[in-house]
């Protein structure tokens, strides 16, 4: 009784001293939880077209919305679309998608925070978990058919839409990967000055002084 009376006048004398905080004692029950606060940024990882969430995530070029790979295959290749199937933006004709690699990297962190705030559906094993990874895997291996009975992008007289599979960024280890992105963009063959083997240089265009 006697150190509980002195430990009440202790922790009394602190808070008078402004060393110890009275709230720090109580849990504020409205706060909201960390699975709440993650459920509100679902829409950020949400696909606008099948309404669920990012599975190879890609990009339009060059408007900038993004998808599940899947689902903009089957816009543009399957549907012959050329405009972005939100904004109806034209889309580029040289890449009309291109793989999203730092969304579809936070979409993950994603999955695996929900997972551990909580959400039973999203824990591994979980249904929503285990649909998410079936969809995923399933774009790979259609992604990585298709790439084998892609046909040469240099052959001339074929009219391809190009559609940059995410298995070339992702599931390629053969060459290096580059964070700035430098590899998707196409390089503009060298130039080269035009042979004049008659041209006089600057040495042989000095003036010769006469000898005095």
């Amino acid at each position: 009784m006697v150190d509980r009376m002195s430990f009440q006048a202790s922790d009394l004398s602190l808070k008078k001293k402004g060393k110890v905080k009275g709230d720090e004692y109580n849990v504020d029950s409205t706060r909201p939880s960390s699975l709440s606060l993650l459920e509100q940024m679902e829409d950020e990882y949400t696909c606008s077209v099948c309404c669920d969430i990012l599975a190879a995530a890609h990009i339009a070029n060059p408007c900038g919305h993004s998808f599940c790979g899947d689902c903009g295959y089957q816009w543009v290749s399957v549907a012959k679309k050329s405009t972005c199937p939100i904004c109806r933006t034209h889309l580029s004709v040289s890449a009309q998608l291109i793989p999203n690699v730092a969304l579809e990297s936070a979409v993950g962190k994603y999955v695996e925070l929900l997972g551990v705030a909580g959400h039973n559906g999203w824990r591994s094993g979980g249904n929503l978990h285990k649909d998410w990874l079936e969809r995923k895997e399933m774009w790979k291996i259609q992604a990585l058919a298709r790439e084998k009975k892609r046909p040469p992008e240099d052959q001339p007289g074929t009219n391809v839409q190009q559609v940059i599979d995410l298995t070339r960024v992702f599931f390629d280890r053969s060459s290096p990967i580059r964070d700035d992105g430098s590899d998707l963009i196409p390089v503009a063959p060298p130039t080269y000055r035009s042979h004049r083997p008659f041209a006089r240089t600057r040495s042989s265009r000095a003036v010769l002084l006469p000898n005095i």
